[in-house]
């Protein structure tokens, strides 16, 4: 699993000249994947951990952007949940930066039986299992049960990258990751799931592969106050 975290996020403007475009490019000279527009800019990046200096420039280009560039209005979300079950939100609003930091707390871990049905149109799975190396017998168990659930992710005899997204209203994957730890009982990994709510708030869901089975965990944002970032001096 790579060590890494997600910034992103997107602003509203009002109409950017081309004089204006170009000092949002300025001061977005220090941070990847800056996206300017006439009536927007979009942020998308990914930092590796723990390059805080890769952080603080972000954080610098959306307070110079907050304070340097009329009517701006939006909000970043700084997403280290797979390593320290920890989100901050960035808004700016008013010509200023504020940060809100929120906490995924977590429920009592349980065994996975019955997956709850979801409601979203937007779910996405992420982490890695790894095992013993396999026969190849058990290679070709994996490779038919990819056939049974129609996924195309390539097949190692020691370890699998888990990446989807899509819609699951009724957890298929959960079902597929059960098969899975059956399969291959010696497999162990943890796998975060976020689930775009219709709220628009994100749900978290945390599972563990171990013993042939699966076990899973509850995850609530938590919010803390919301505080202005100051800009330096």
């Amino acid at each position: 699993m790579n060590d890494t975290l997600t910034f992103s996020g997107w602003f509203s403007t009002e109409t950017l000249s081309e004089d204006a475009q170009r000092k949002v490019a300025e001061i977005a000279e220090n941070v990847d994947s800056v996206y300017i527009s006439e009536n927007s800019i979009e942020i998308e990046s990914v930092l590796q951990r723990p390059d805080r200096k890769a952080y603080q420039h972000i954080v610098q280009f959306l307070s110079d952007l907050a304070r340097q560039v009329g009517a701006v209005d939006g909000q970043a979300t700084c997403d280290d949940v797979m390593h320290s079950a920890r989100l901050e939100y960035f808004t700016i609003r008013d010509n200023k930066l504020y940060c809100q930091v929120g906490q995924v707390r977590k429920s009592a871990l349980q065994l996975l039986t019955q997956a709850n049905a979801v409601n979203s149109d937007l779910i996405t799975y992420q982490g890695r299992v790894v095992y013993p190396l396999v026969s190849s017998i058990i290679h070709l168990r994996l490779k038919q049960l990819f056939e049974k659930y129609r996924l195309t992710s390539s097949i190692d005899h020691q370890g699998l990258e888990v990446s989807y997204a899509g819609r699951d209203a009724n957890r298929w994957y959960l079902e597929f990751l059960k098969e899975f730890a059956q399969v291959v009982p010696d497999a162990r990994g943890d796998i975060l799931c976020r689930i775009e709510a219709m709220n628009g708030e994100q749900e978290f869901e945390f599972y563990y592969l171990q013993e042939g089975r699966v076990y899973w965990q509850e995850g609530k944002v938590v919010r803390g106050p919301q505080i202005e970032v100051l800009p330096k001096i």
